[in-house]
């Protein structure tokens, strides 16, 4: 830990002055802070659930990594844990924030709403094939992890297209930041996650020469040197390795 973070302040975000990828792109993704759905472990999905008062502290915390200047575009998920953590980092950085569906969590289908002991007691055969990460199981209206995927490839491209010589933020959700690290790192959508994805955690990624690298994963430094306690670690929510 740096001697700001040992003092409660976490350092700012390094990396990001302008022109340092005239041809590429800078990508830093923020998960959105946590909800009373994450502490319980329901699941979300698609459904509108807000930030509880820690995850509005996190997402605070979160923006005092930024500054402005520091970025040239932010996004999100318009759903509203997403945009309530964007909003955020917009006000520091003076950045417009863009929703954008998206971004948007998987769609969990039939189990929006649902917690995964209720899961493993209604539908047994499901439950088996979610733990199993099954590629294509869209949980009967939802999206498979394949499809999520497909559609976090396409944003990423879109990104590329945009934003050449440019940073830009992303705020979304668990899946989605799962999304990307697997097609960033070529790990198979069906293995076991054995990567953090914390509530209001900062990852750095850049694009150049045609290919992603993912330069921080996982950063929580502004969580840890909080005096508050919103460590995501020692949070329920930080169990919740399938729910964004």
């Amino acid at each position: 830990m740096t001697a700001a973070a040992s003092e409660g302040v976490a350092p700012a975000l390094q990396g990001l002055e302008a022109g340092t990828l005239p041809d590429g792109v800078r990508l830093v993704l923020v998960r959105h802070g946590e909800t009373d759905w994450n502490m319980v472990r329901r699941i979300q999905g698609q459904l509108d659930e807000p930030l509880n008062a820690v995850g509005v502290q996190q997402a605070k915390a979160a923006a005092a990594r930024f500054a402005p200047g520091m970025v040239d575009a932010i996004h999100c998920s318009d759903l509203l844990r997403a945009s309530q953590t964007a909003a955020e980092i917009g006000a520091v950085t003076g950045v417009p924030v863009v929703p954008e569906t998206v971004w948007r969590e998987r769609h969990f289908g039939r189990f929006q709403g649902w917690v995964y002991a209720d899961i493993q007691r209604e539908d047994p055969e499901i439950y088996r094939r979610i733990e199993a990460r099954d590629p294509d199981l869209d949980l009967q209206g939802g999206e498979s992890l394949m499809q999520v995927r497909a559609r976090i490839e396409a944003a990423l491209a879109g990104l590329v297209q945009r934003y050449r010589g440019q940073r830009v933020v992303v705020v979304s959700h668990g899946d989605v930041l799962d999304a990307i690290y697997r097609l960033v790192t070529g790990k198979p959508v069906s293995e076991p996650r054995d990567f953090p994805i914390h509530n209001a955690c900062i990852c750095q990624l850049r694009w150049q020469a045609g290919r992603w690298e993912i330069l921080q994963w996982a950063d929580i430094a502004h969580l840890v040197a909080s005096r508050d306690e919103i460590d995501p670690r020692q949070r329920p929510a930080a169990l919740l390795g399938r729910i964004g």
